[in-house]
């Protein structure tokens, strides 16, 4: 999923109960991501308002969580 997407959803957006991504975690996320300049990664909500970001390139895998607070850490 695209963080513009992300942008779109509301309360609920899973049909049991699943908070939408705050303000805050989508402005970090969008942040994160110019800092990595990569477009080619993916952005997953979690039903909690987290967010999480995720990238795989040559074996290696890297995963942030970003908080609805908009906090993060790198899984």
């Amino acid at each position: 999923m695209q963080l513009s997407e992300l942008r779109k959803l509301k309360e609920n957006w899973d049909g049991d109960g699943a908070l939408a991504p705050t303000k805050e975690a989508l402005d970090t996320a969008e942040r994160i991501i110019r800092m990595m300049r990569e477009d080619d990664g993916q952005a997953i909500p979690w039903s909690d308002g987290c967010i999480q970001l995720q990238w795989s390139a040559g074996g290696i895998d890297v995963e942030i969580v970003i908080t609805p607070e908009g906090t993060f850490q790198l899984e």
